[in-house]
C-alpha cells in the first residue's frame, strides 16, 4: 500500500506513519522470504530436469535461462491438467452418489 493510504486525519501522524513503516517492513520481509523460496525451488527443479538454474542479474534485474522457464511452464501445465482431472472425477463421483441417493429415495417411496 502507498504511504498515503495509511493517512487518516483522525489519527495522529506518528501513529499512521508507524503503521505504514510496520506494514512496509513486513512486506519487505515477506518479499525477501518469497525470493529465497523461489530461488530454492528453481534450484531444485533445475536439478530434477537437468536444466539451468535461474540466476538473478542484480545490475540488470533480468532473469536468465529460458529453458528452465519453459520447464516450469510445462510442470505447471501438468499440474493444471492433474487438478482438472481430479475435479472432473470428484464431479462424477458426486453425481453418482446423488443418483444413488435419488434412486434409493424413489425405491423407498415405491415400497411405502
Amino acid at each position: 500500500k502507498a504511504q498515503n493510504s495509511f493517512r487518516d486525519d483522525a489519527v495522529p501522524e506518528g501513529i499512521w506513519l508507524m503503521r505504514f513503516e510496520h506494514f512496509e517492513t513486513r512486506r519487505q520481509d515477506l518479499l525477501q522470504l518469497a525470493r529465497k523460496e523461489y530461488a530454492a525451488v528453481c534450484r531444485k527443479e533445475a536439478k530434477k530436469t537437468g536444466g539451468y538454474e535461474v540466476t538473478r542479474n542484480e545490475s540488470a534485474g533480468t532473469m536468465e535461462s529460458l529453458d528452465l522457464a519453459r520447464e516450469e511452464e510445462k510442470i505447471l501445465e501438468q499440474y493444471r491438467k492433474q487438478i482438472e482431472a481430479m475435479k472432473n472425477k470428484q464431479k462424477d463421483d458426486i453425481e453418482a452418489m446423488l443418483l444413488k441417493q435419488f434412486m434409493a429415495n424413489e425405491y423407498d417411496q415405491l415400497a411405502e
